[in-house]
This record gives C-alpha cells, structure tokens and sequence, in this order.
C-alpha cells in the first residue's frame, strides 16, 4: 500500500480538468508518493537490519547449525521463486488464449486471480 499509487494517479489522469489544476493535482499527487516511498525504503532497511542482527546472534549462538540454517533459507527460497514463477507462466497463458481466442470471462478471471495472488 505504500509503494502502489497506481489507481490515485489513474483516477487524476482520467479526470483531466484544466492545465492549471491538472498539473498542481499530479505534483500534489507527486509529493504524497514521494513521501510514501521514503518511509516504505526506510521501513524496509529498518526490518532488513533487524533480521541481519537476528541473523548473526543465532549464528553465533548455535554455530554447527549454520549450514542447515543457510541451506533452509536456500531451500525456501528456491521453492518460493519456483512457485511464482509457475503461477506467472499459469497467467501468462491464460490470458494469451483468452486474448487470441477472445474470450472475455477467461481474461477477466485471470486478472481476478492475479488479484488475489
């Protein structure tokens, strides 16, 4: 929600009024996502530092189950890029044969699913 203005600037853009205020909503618009991003990079370094910490008092902690540690944290990536990419192709396809075969409902379902995934 911080990182994603899509629909507020759409919603500008759609209902373009005169120069003057078109440009004024767009730089107000602007500054807000601006804004929102800076607190979303600095959330987000906040919590990467954190986990870094974590990261290195459990390691020295428990230091003969680092390798584990490091090939779970492999595994479950590796697992989870698989899975999007898999659910990607899914709607890639989906929508190209709903596109070539010009089926509405097809379309619609797929941006539906992307929606909720």
């Amino acid at each position: 929600m911080l990182s994603n203005s899509q629909n507020e600037l759409m919603k500008i853009i759609k209902e373009k009024g005169a120069d003057k205020e078109y440009i004024d909503n767009i730089n107000i618009k602007l500054s807000k996502l601006r804004k929102k991003l800076i607190v979303y990079f600095i959330i987000i370094i906040l919590l990467g530092l954190f986990f870094l910490y974590y990261i290195s008092s459990f390691c020295s902690v428990y230091r003969y189950s680092q390798k584990y540690w490091v090939l779970g944290c492999l595994e479950s990536f590796g697992i989870d890029s698989l899975a999007a990419i898999i659910i990607c192709i899914f709607l890639a396809i989906f929508r190209y044969v709903s596109i070539k075969k010009r089926i509405k409902f097809f379309y619609v379902l797929a941006n539906i699913i992307s929606i909720i995934l």
